[in-house]
C-alpha cells in the first residue's frame, strides 16, 4: 500500500537515499568519464565538443518539461526510466559520426534534465521526514547524496585506467598531431593573424600543451584507439547504467506529493512557474553562480584534460587525474555540508571561489611547472574542491528555498546551469587557452561577490522588517495603554 511521504519510517527514507545514491555512482560515473574524454576522443573537426554541446542543449530545452513530466509520471518512473534513456548516448561514442553522435546526445541530454529534477525533488521528498527542522536537513541530504555522487569520477577514472593501461605510446603522438596542425596555419594568413601561433616543426611541450595552445581544430586526425579497449569500456558503463536503472526500479519507495501540493501538468503552467523562479529574488542571486559553475564544468572536461593532461602526460593518465578530481570533490561535498551549518554559505562559497581562483592562476603559471606531475594533480585537486562546493550547495540552496515547487525550481536551475555549460562546450574551438582562464577566474569573482552583495541585502531587508514589526507592536501596545488609563480616569 503506497503511503504518502509524512507515514514513512525513517530507515526507508535512508533505504531510498542510499539506493538513489549508489545508482548515481554507478550512472554518473560512465557519464562524466564520457563526458571528460570525448573532447580527447573525437577532436577532429571538434566533433566532441560540439557532441557535449548538442547534449545540454537537449538538456537546457527540457527543463521546460522536467517539472510537469515528474509530477505526472512520479519521480521514481522518471528516474528508472530516463536513466535508461542515457545508454544510447554512450554506445553512440562506438561510431563518433555527426549523424550518429549529435541526435542521441540531444536524446542524452533531453532525458538527463528530467533525471536530475526527479532526483532532486525525490531527495527533497526524503529530507521532509528525517528531522523536524526542514532546512538544515535538506542540507544535510544534498551533503551526503553529493559526497556519494562525487565519488563517481573516481570509479569512472579507475576503470578508463585499466582500459587504457596498455596504451602507453600516445603522448607523443597526440603532442605530434597538435604540431601538424598548427604548421598547417602556415598556409592559411587569416587564422595566422588571429591566433599568432608559433609554427615549427620543434615545438616544445610547453608551447604545444596548457595555456599556450590557441588554434581552431581543423580536420584533426583521431587520436588512435584500439576498437576493442573502446568496446571493452563502453560495455562496463552500460553494465553499470542498467545496474543503475534496476536500482532505482526496483529498491526505491514510490514517491507521492502531499494533499496539499497541488499536480500541475500543463505545459503553460510549467513556464509560468519556471518564469516566477527565475525572476524570484531568491533564485536572482545565485544566478551569475549557476552559469558560472555549468562554464566551468564545460571548461574542465572539454579543455583541461585534453590539454593539460591528455596532451603533457598521456592519455593513459587522464583516469588518475579523473580520480584524483572525484576525490576531492567528494571530500569537499561532505565537509563543507556539515560546516556552513555554524559558518553560513557565503564563506563556503567564499572558499570555494578562492580555491578556483587558485587554480586558475596555477594554470596560468603552467608552464613553469608542467615537468612535475604533481603540480597539475594539485591544480585538479583544487578544482575539484570548489566543485564539491559549487554542487551541493548550489542545488542544497535551491531545494530549501523552494520546497513546495522543487521541480520547477530543479529545472530552473538546470535551466541556467545548461546554458552556461552551451556557452562552454561551443566556445572552445574558438577561443585561446588563457582567455579561458581569465574569463572563468573572472567570473568565478564577479559571481561570487553578486551573491555577497545579494545576500547582505537580504539581511538588511529582514532586519528593517523586523525593527518596523516591532515599532508597529510597540505603537499599538502605547495606544492601548493609554486608552485604558484614559478610561480608568474616566
Amino acid at each position: 500500500m503506497q503511503t504518502t511521504c509524512s507515514r514513512i519510517s525513517k530507515w526507508k527514507c535512508y533505504k531510498n537515499l542510499v539506493t538513489l545514491s549508489v545508482g548515481w555512482i554507478l550512472l554518473y560515473s560512465s557519464f562524466t568519464s564520457i563526458k571528460d574524454l570525448s573532447s580527447t576522443f573525437h577532436h577532429q573537426d571538434g566533433l566532441g565538443l560540439i557532441g557535449m554541446a548538442t547534449f545540454y542543449f537537449g538538456y537546457m530545452l527540457a527543463c521546460i518539461f522536467a517539472g510537469s513530466t515528474v509530477r505526472l509520471f512520479d519521480a521514481k518512473v522518471s528516474i528508472s526510466c530516463t536513466s535508461l534513456c542515457q545508454i544510447p548516448f554512450l554506445i553512440s561514442n562506438a561510431l563518433p559520426k555527426f549523424y550518429v553522435l549529435l541526435p542521441l546526445s540531444f536524446l542524452g541530454g533531453f532525458t538527463q534534465s528530467i533525471l536530475w529534477t526527479s532526483s532532486g525533488s525525490y531527495l527533497v521528498w526524503i529530507s521532509q521526514t528525517m528531522s523536524t527542522n526542514q532546512r538544515n536537513n535538506v542540507n544535510k541530504v544534498f551533503s551526503i547524496f553529493s559526497l556519494v555522487v562525487s565519488c563517481s569520477p573516481i570509479l569512472g577514472g579507475m576503470s578508463t585506467v585499466l582500459a587504457f593501461s596498455l596504451y602507453g605510446k600516445d603522448r607523443q603522438h597526440f603532442q605530434k598531431q597538435f604540431k601538424q596542425i598548427n604548421t598547417t596555419f602556415e598556409n592559411d594568413i587569416l587564422k595566422t593573424l588571429i591566433f599568432k601561433s608559433k609554427f615549427s616543426d620543434n615545438l616544445t611541450d610547453t608551447e604545444v600543451c596548457g595555456p599556450g595552445i590557441c588554434f581552431f581544430e581543423n580536420n584533426l586526425p583521431n587520436l588512435a584507439l584500439p576498437r576493442v579497449k573502446l568496446y571493452i569500456i563502453l560495455g562496463f558503463y552500460t553494465g553499470c547504467m542498467l545496474a543503475a536503472s534496476a536500482m532505482f526500479l526496483c529498491v526505491m519507495d514510490p514517491y507521492i506529493p502531499e494533499k496539499d501540493e497541488p499536480k500541475k501538468y500543463k505545459i503553460c503552467i510549467s513556464v509560468t512557474n519556471i518564469t516566477k523562479i527565475l525572476y524570484s529574488t531568491t533564485f536572482v542571486k545565485v544566478f551569475p553562480l549557476l552559469f558560472h559553475y555549468g562554464f566551468q564544468m564545460a571548461f574542465m572536461s572539454g579543455s583541461f584534460f585534453k590539454e593539460y593532461v591528455g596532451c603533457r602526460y598521456g592519455i593513459e593518465k587522464i583516469g588518475y587525474f579523473l580520480s584524483v578530481f572525484g576525490f576531492s570533490s567528494a571530500f569537499s561535498s561532505g565537509l563543507s555540508g556539515f560546516i556552513h551549518t555554524g559558518t553560513g554559505r557565503e564563506y563556503v562559497f567564499m572558499f570555494a571561489c578562492l580555491a578556483e581562483v587558485v587554480a586558475v592562476s596555477g594554470m596560468l603559471m603552467w608552464d613553469c611547472f608542467s615537468n612535475y606531475m604533481t603540480y597539475t594533480i594539485g591544480l585538479c585537486s583544487l578544482w575539484g574542491l570548489a566543485h564539491g562546493i559549487w554542487q551541493t550547495h548550489l542545488n542544497g540552496y535551491i531545494g530549501e528555498s523552494f520546497p513546495l515547487t522543487s521541480e520547477f525550481a530543479f529545472s530552473s536551475l538546470n535551466l541556467i546551469l545548461s546554458l552556461g555549460l552551451i556557452t562552454g562546450y561551443s566556445s572552445s574551438n574558438y577561443i585561446c587557452m588563457r582567455t579561458k582562464l581569465y574569463v572563468t577566474g573572472g567570473m568565478c569573482i564577479i559571481s561570487s561577490c553578486f551573491f555577497l552583495i545579494m545576500s547582505k541585502i537580504a539581511r538588511q531587508k529582514c532586519v528593517i522588517n523586523k525593527n518596523f514589526k516591532r515599532v508597529s507592536k510597540m505603537k499599538e501596545l502605547e495606544i492601548f495603554v493609554s486608552s485604558n488609563v484614559s478610561s480608568r480616569l474616566e
